[in-house]
Parts: structure tokens; sequence; C-alpha cells
């Protein structure tokens, strides 16, 4: 009989020999993982398609969407005699400077939804509401004022009349004299009650005349604060849902053939983004009297560099074993060698929830307990976390800007041809990869992840030009 050799084969090509993995330290150090900056900078729109036909049709889409979203927040009032001003054409309108100024859209698309994301900085708000309340102002002022001045002189009056019938009474020798009590008290109603009769003449009368006089001597001002509260209403309608946004929304759903979802940034400050910078200069070069050299000097001047030393910036890396890494701290990864006392200066008896508050220095209870919120424990704790996140970003301070125009930038009548001019605060160069030597993450192409880059072209009698703004971050 014979025997089965199937079983031989497989008892003698199966791997009966184990690997052990001891419990041993690494003996080499673990350095940082080089920063990975967003993906938003490099690509403007974030889209996975299975049909490269897809997104043939994406950079036209984007053309069109900054076109329309762009002339969306430039909206103004269609009948200029609503707001009883001069009328504006619409090619000066697009050439206000205080406006709201809007970046170029930075689209990520899901398979339900397209997530738009806008960088705005709103000039013409800020502006409205402190005209808003300087004449309000004026006018609080102008109607107190004349409203205390006229009740002064009507209590002065008053006061005359009681006066009056007092030397009345005293000259008709009446049994009680004036420092009597009860004559005071009589006085006293008896001023109380003209009082509340004339002032509430008074004030009908004062409505009357404020309306009159406010009507024809202040009609001016009347009318640029009613203009000031219908462009303020404007300048808001634009940012909410239910008003205006909402018809935007369904514009951009029909162009992308998708639902529409905004992300809008609201920024304080020009320097914060390229795009927003080089319109607001392109703007301003259009004008024909504008010295361009002194509004590129005025313009780098609201860049706020922090102080640096440079010899140390400048110096090079020394390579160390940075403790702070969890991997370095703890070189093996087995939970029994962590636990172990010589390891950890813990107890025997140390339960997870400790170890982890003792490895990364926040507590593991702060995010379970519910109850205890206002703990200053826990506050502690939620601290550490946002400053952990926050000291992870890169970038985020300035080291540079340098701005560039180039074109017809004569003056009209001139022969001059096209002038270049050139204005820059700080450096561009990333510190990391040109002094320290450090590998960093690159861009597609010549792009430096610590820059960001935007142009935008217009034209002028004279002809057309170009500005282009470089803004780095450390």
């Amino acid at each position: 009989m014979k025997k089965n050799t199937n079983l031989n084969l497989f008892n003698t090509n199966l791997n009966n020999k184990f690997k052990s993995i001891p419990f041993k330290p690494r003996s080499n150090d673990l350095g940082e993982v080089r920063y990975l900056p967003p993906v938003s900078k490099e690509w403007k729109n974030t889209v996975y398609s299975y049909s490269k036909h897809d997104m043939k049709n994406l950079p036209v889409y984007n053309s069109n969407a900054n076109e329309i979203i762009k002339g969306y927040f430039n909206l103004f009032f269609k009948d200029h005699k609503f707001l009883d001003s001069r009328f504006i054409s619409r090619k000066k309108q697009r050439e206000f400077l205080r406006r709201i100024y809007v970046s170029n859209i930075e689209t990520k698309h899901t398979n339900s939804k397209i997530i738009v994301t806008l960088y705005t900085l709103n000039i013409g708000k800020n502006i409205l509401q402190k005209n808003y309340r300087n004449l309000c102002r004026f006018f609080d002022f102008k109607i107190l004022s004349y409203w205390t001045r006229k009740l002064n002189k009507k209590i002065k009056t008053i006061n005359l009349f009681m006066k009056q019938k007092h030397t009345a009474f005293n000259n008709n020798n009446l049994l009680v004299k004036f420092n009597d009590l009860e004559n005071k008290k009589k006085l006293f109603i008896l001023k109380y009650k003209l009082l509340s009769e004339s002032l509430s003449w008074y004030n009908l009368y004062l409505k009357l005349y404020l309306t009159r006089a406010m009507k024809f001597r202040y009609y001016n001002k009347l009318d640029s604060l009613r203009r000031y509260q219908y462009n303020y209403h404007l300048n808001k309608f634009k940012f909410e849902n239910n008003v205006f946004l909402g018809k935007l929304n369904t514009i951009l759903s029909k162009l992308y053939n998708n639902n529409i979802e905004f992300n809008i940034i609201n920024q304080k400050s020009v320097t914060l983004n390229t795009d927003i910078l080089t319109e607001m200069l392109t703007l301003k070069i259009r004008r024909e009297k504008t010295n361009i050299v002194s509004l590129i000097k005025n313009v780098l001047q609201h860049f706020k560099l922090p102080k640096t030393n440079r010899v140390q910036k400048k110096s090079g890396w020394i390579k160390t074993s940075s403790t702070s890494l969890l991997a370095n701290k703890y070189k093996n990864s087995s939970l029994i060698s962590i636990l172990n006392k010589n390891n950890l200066n813990i107890d025997e008896n140390c339960s997870l929830n400790e170890l982890l508050k003792e490895i990364t220095n926040y507590s593991s209870k702060s995010f379970v307990s519910n109850g205890n919120i206002n703990n200053v424990s826990n506050k502690q704790d939620y601290n550490n976390i946002s400053n952990i996140i926050f000291n992870s970003i890169k970038y985020k301070n300035l080291e540079g800007v340098r701005l560039k125009a180039k074109g017809r930038l004569s003056r009209p009548g001139r022969a001059d041809r096209s002038q270049i001019k050139l204005g820059w605060k700080g450096g561009l160069k990333n510190i990391e990869a040109s002094y320290k030597g450090l590998p960093t993450v690159t861009y597609r192409g010549y792009d430096k992840p610590n820059i960001s880059y935007s142009i935008s072209n217009s034209k002028r009698s004279a002809g057309a030009f170009a500005i282009r703004g470089w803004v780095s971050g450390k």
C-alpha cells in the first residue's frame, strides 16, 4: 500500500520557524517628519474623477466662476435716483477702492457637492460703519444740545412765575407765611403741575420743530445718512445665504452641475493674501495721476516683519537628538517595556490613562468626562492641545514680500515705453533649505512651499501693465 506523499509535501514546506522579537530598544534616533504644506496652495482644484473628459472643462469653469463671484461682490444699486446720488457708470463702479476684495476660488470636488473657498477683505463695510457713526453722533449732539437749551429756558420761566406768585401771596397778607411747611408743599405741587403740563406741550412742539428744522437745515446730512444705511445693508446681505448668496449658489450649481457649499474667510489685512494685494494695486495704478514708486512704498509699510537674529537665522543646523519626539523618548514601542518601572518614573499600579498623561502631557480624561468642564486642569489640557496644533503649522509668520510692476506705466503724453518698478521688504528664501541645509517638500515645477504668488493685469490709456506679488513665510 502506497503512502500519501501530498501530506509529506505539506509538512516539509510548512514554515515552523518562529521569529522571536526581543524587547530591545532602538539605538538610532528619529528626526522630525518633514512639513507637508496644504494641497490648496499648489492646486486650486482638488478632484478625483474616473474619466479624463470630466476634468477638461474645469479651468474654463473656474475662470467663469471667478468673474461671476467678483461681479457679485461688486453689486450696486441699479437706479441712482433711489439713493438720491449722482449717476456713476458701471465702469467707474468697478474702479472703486472702497469695495469687497475677493481672491481666486479654491474648489474641492466631492461626490455630492463642491466646496468653494473664498478669501475676502471687506473695506467698504468698515468705512460705511465709521461714517454712519460719525453722522449719528453729530445728530445726537445737535438734538440733545437744542433740547437741553430750550428746557433750561422753560424751567427759568417757571421759576420766575413762581417767584411772582410768592410775592403776590406776601402782598395779600395771607395768614400763612411762606416759610411754613404747608405753603412749601403747596408751592412744590404747583411747580410740579406747571412743569409737567409745560413739558408735555414742549415735547410736542419739539417734535414738530425738529422735523422741520432737520428737514430744511440738515437735509444733505440726512440724505447721506440714509445712503450709508442702504449701502451697509447691501454689503451685509451679500454674505447672507437667505438673501443674495443663495442666488449665487444656484448660478454656480448650474455651471458646475453639482451642489455648491461656500467657505468664506474674512481677512483683516491686505498682507494675508497675494490675490487681494495685486488686485488692489492694479486698481490704484489704473488712475493716471498715481505715483507708482510711492504707492509701492506705502503698501510695503503695511507688512510688519518680526524681529529676528540674522546670525542665528542664517547659521547652519547641527544634528541633535530631539527628546521631545515620542519615538525618541520611548525607544521600544512595546507596552510592557513602557510600563516597566525602570523606563518610566511611575508606580507599578499605574493605569493607562496616567501613562498617556505622562507621555503626551495632557490627560485623556478631559476628553471623556462630561462633568467639571470648567476645571482648571481641563482648560490647561485643551490649551496645550491647541498650542501643539498651532505650533505644528509652518509658514504662518511673514518673512518677506516683493512687488513688481511692469508695462506701460508712464504718464500719458510721453514717449516712454514699458517700465519696471520694483519694491521689496525682507527675503523670499526658504531658511531651512537655503541656509540650514534641511530637506523640504517642493511643489510641482519651480514653485516654493513658503511663497504665495499671484499676478494681476490691467490697462491704462498708455497701454497694458501687470502687477506681480510674492509673499514668503517662515
